[in-house]
């Protein structure tokens, strides 16, 4: 075994998947490999592999394994006291074993990562395994790129818990998954946390990014399923190749925040958009690539799937369909005058695949097409290898060659021996056999004779063989194995020299998938209407968002099933989406968002959302206007909170926790996006927590959003200059029902029982009356405390005061309250 490590004697397993396959012509279904950076919406996450270590000082180190296609991912970074990082990036990949330190004292990290995970899930390994300079020596052995990793310009010991786990991942997958990885093959890749937008896992299912929750009933049409969930996922894919898809998922999970990355990509994605015919040449380049995963496995870590007559034979073949298309891309981008064109034509140029193809100059698919008429699957198999490259393969193909002239020979021979007109057929179960029409028999009076044997029929076919074609049948097959097999072992012989490039395979892989992903974008783009570029600056100060629409909600409302279910609902259910705006500024950069229930205060916070994430993965936007500054991280909180029954954990538990999370780590750079926040507890302790989340935003000085039907803090925008009251503007018609506007206005909302008047539509009146009677009740004590007799308003107005020397409140602040105060008690 390579790279020192021992395996037991037996089966060998390579890869999770054994190499042992029944016949050369098998094939059997196989899932599709996945990329460890992609989030992960099945349940084929058993190869990844992830080891955590951290430090006293809350540094961490990750080490991310995948097993399809093999690839090393590595993290370090300094985390927060709740590890947010580090539980970020473990939620989004999904790994199925995460190794920790073994130790009789739980660390902090290891203590939450227990609490959060299944016992089964979490492995304790002995704190040796974890050990810098064996990951060190270890990648220096396998890693087909080790200079990148602790090369001269980084420093070792910036990275030397990354490189510990790297170790402890690598060791514990070949001991317990018995694989085989060759020297200097593994793709190894350091990712640094800076430069990308930090999303909150659970927002990928509760503001419909990467899916929907599970309780959505609705579906869309899209280019590849006729019911999709409607998720921004589903609306942004385009995608034609399975890298192309894994990097669309990605970059929704964790888009760039670099503003000059993010243009470029804009620019691509405008050129392409208005270029159709050039759309349309890549689309056809890019159906003919196979998807490279399998490729890589088998290179890297010598995979046998079941799936292929022979894969070292498919892997060539997948090589040269893909240096082909490859060409034909590079002449399209080569067309393009964007930068980020220019640089992929230059990263195709550069990527040796002209050594590659020379490589494989043994070999060619273009082979003889009459030999394509030969119905056996296995046709590009047998003709692969050019002739004269073997003589052993050049005599067993020349014999299949000759079976199948015989067999196409028959129906001539029947025909003069009997007068029966009759064609060869081929299928896996029966291999070569005969086939005659029922209409041409009865036509002609004729009746089958005897030779013809094991005879089937249908309503308009007679199916059958004879002894000859029985004997060359077993003859062909016999040649056929024997050809495959001499090919095989003969493409297995120039692994070794197609091994030495595996690097710039990893480089083309990643590249179909990044042109993939933009065609995508380019195809979204030019088919959404009022589609606009998004500003993203550094110089930027302002959230700024002029008519947008949510891209899920119109795909929604276009579909069918959506305006069916309109009708059955209420008939009141506009079927068609209304532009949103919002504004916040460095002066305001917290609104209060108050409005009727349904007015679309959660449909505002969602659309700024996903138009925020398809702005930063470098799609235009179906906005007017849509101007940010760079945005580092965005916090999300849903109002869909739900009992996790299984941990014990309540709704108000976790929503807590989210809470905690946010206050605790925005800032500047954050967008915060709250949906009825503390609502899943007592009303005055939910609208005290609420407030005091408010001020901890205020104090990080972060952009938020925060919907709400706590009408007491609609006054925190009269005591604090940072915060701004908005509303979704309703009216009340005739009847007392409301009637939506769906826009956005400014100041409190001012109509009273407004819960009570959306319920008339759905409770009994006389429940509705009797409510009303109760509302007035409840309030009228309310008033009397607000015309408190002078002693107590004097009290009241002293403990105010006094309250005022523990805030934070700046000088303006002070002053702003002051002055509320001071209105509110009419002093002059």
């Amino acid at each position: 075994m390579e790279a020192g490590f021992e395996t037991t004697p037996g089966t060998r397993r390579v890869v999770a998947l054994q190499s042992n396959i029944r016949s050369p012509y098998m094939q059997d279904p196989a899932k599709t490999p996945h990329l460890a950076t992609t989030p992960r919406n099945d349940e084929d996450t058993s190869q990844i592999y992830a080891a955590c270590i951290e430090n006293g000082t809350r540094e961490v180190g990750i080490a991310m394994l995948s097993l399809h296609p093999p690839s090393l991912s590595l993290y370090q970074f300094s985390d927060t006291s709740l590890y947010s990082y580090a539980n970020n990036i473990l939620e989004v990949t999904s790994p199925s074993k995460i190794l920790v330190v073994q130790s009789p004292v739980k660390s902090a990290f290891t203590q939450i990562l227990s609490e959060k995970y299944d016992d089964t899930k979490i492995v304790n390994i002995p704190r040796s395994q974890f050990s810098d300079s064996k990951g060190i020596e270890l990648l220096n052995q396998l890693s087909n790129c080790p200079n990148e990793i602790f090369g001269s310009t980084t420093p070792t010991k910036n990275r030397y818990l990354c490189l510990s786990s790297a170790n402890a991942v690598i060791n514990y997958a070949l001991n317990n998954e018995n694989i085989q990885i060759y020297p200097s093959s593994l793709r190894t890749v350091f990712h640094p946390l800076e430069g990308h937008l930090m999303i909150d896992p659970m927002c990928l299912t509760n503001f419909n990014i990467i899916t929907a929750p599970k309780s959505s009933l609705l579906r869309f049409s899209t280019s590849k399923k006729n019911l999709a969930t409607p998720s921004l996922f589903n609306f942004l894919d385009r995608t034609i190749t399975t890298n192309g898809e894994r990097f669309l998922r990605s970059n929704l999970a964790a888009p760039p925040s670099d503003p000059r990355h993010i243009n470029l990509r804009l620019d691509f994605v405008r050129e392409l958009a208005d270029n159709d015919e050039l759309k349309n040449e890549i689309k056809n380049s890019l159906k003919g690539i196979d998807d490279l995963d399998p490729v890589i496995t088998y290179l890297v870590a010598n995979h046998a799937k079941k799936c292929q007559p022979s894969f070292s034979l498919d892997v060539i073949l997948k090589l040269l369909t893909v240096s082909k298309n490859m060409s034909k891309i590079h002449d399209c981008l080569s067309q393009m005058s964007n930068v980020l064109a220019k640089s992929l034509t230059g990263a195709i140029e550069q990527s040796n695949f002209d050594k590659i193809i020379e490589a494989l100059s043994d070999f060619d698919d273009t082979f003889d097409n009459d030999k394509k008429q030969y119905k056996g699957d296995n046709s590009k198999y047998i003709y692969i290898v050019k002739n004269g490259r073997n003589s052993v393969l050049d005599v067993t193909r020349k014999t299949y060659d000759k079976t199948i002239e015989e067999i196409y020979n028959l129906p001539q021979e029947i025909f003069d021996k009997y007068s029966i007109k009759c064609q060869i057929k081929f299928n896996k179960s029966r291999r070569y056999h005969i086939q005659i029409k029922k209409s041409d028999m009865d036509k002609n009076q004729l009746k089958l004779p005897s030779e013809f044997i094991f005879v089937t029929s249908s309503d308009s076919y007679i199916s059958c063989t004879t002894q000859e074609l029985l004997i060359l049948n077993k003859s062909n097959e016999s040649s056929e194995f024997d050809t495959i097999s001499v090919s095989q072992k003969f493409a297995e012989s120039k692994m070794n020299n197609i091994r030495e490039f595996i690097s710039s395979i990893y480089s083309i892989s990643e590249a179909i998938g990044f042109i993939d992903f933009l065609y995508s974008l380019a195809v979204v783009t030019s088919e959404m209407k009022n589609a606009n570029r998004p500003i993203i600056d550094e110089k930027m100060t302002s959230i700024k968002m002029v008519d947008g629409r949510n891209p899920v909600m119109e795909k929604i409302f276009q579909n069918k099933l959506s305006e069916n279910m309109s009708k059955i609902l209420t008939s009141d259910m506009k079927n068609e989406f209304i532009p949103l705006s919002i504004y916040l500024t460095p002066v305001k950069k917290i609104s209060i968002l108050s409005g009727v229930n349904a007015s679309g205060k959660t449909t505002l916070l969602q659309t700024i959302c996903l138009n925020l994430i398809m702005a930063n993965t470098g799609c235009f936007v179906p906005c007017k206007e849509l101007s940010v500054p760079i945005i580092s991280s965005l916090f999300i909180k849903s109002s869909q909170v739900n009992d996790y029954i299984e941990s014990g954990t309540s709704s108000f538990k976790r929503e807590m926790m989210e809470l905690s999370n946010i206050s605790m780590h925005s800032d500047q750079r954050s967008l915060v996006l709250i949906d009825e926040p503390c609502s899943s507890t007592s009303a005055l302790d939910g609208c005290s927590l609420a407030w005091t989340l408010i001020e901890k935003l205020i104090i990080n000085k972060s952009f938020a959003i925060i919907s709400t039907h706590y009408r007491e803090l609609e006054e925190m925008s009269n005591i604090y200059k940072e915060v701004n009251s908005n509303q979704m503007i309703s009216e009340v018609n005739s009847d007392g029902k409301f009637s939506f506007t769906y826009k956005v206005g400014e100041g409190n909302l001012s109509e009273m029982m407004y819960g009570i008047r959306a319920a008339q539509g759905f409770l009994p009146s006389d429940v509705i009356s009797y409510a009303k009677e109760v509302y007035e009740n409840i309030s009228v004590p309310k008033e009397k405390k607000k015309k408190m007799s002078g002693k107590n308003a004097a009290a009241a107005l002293i403990q105010r005061i006094i309250n005022l020397n523990t805030t934070n409140l700046d000088n303006d602040g002070l002053r702003a309250c002051l002055t509320s105060i001071r209105k509110r008690c009419s002093i002059k």
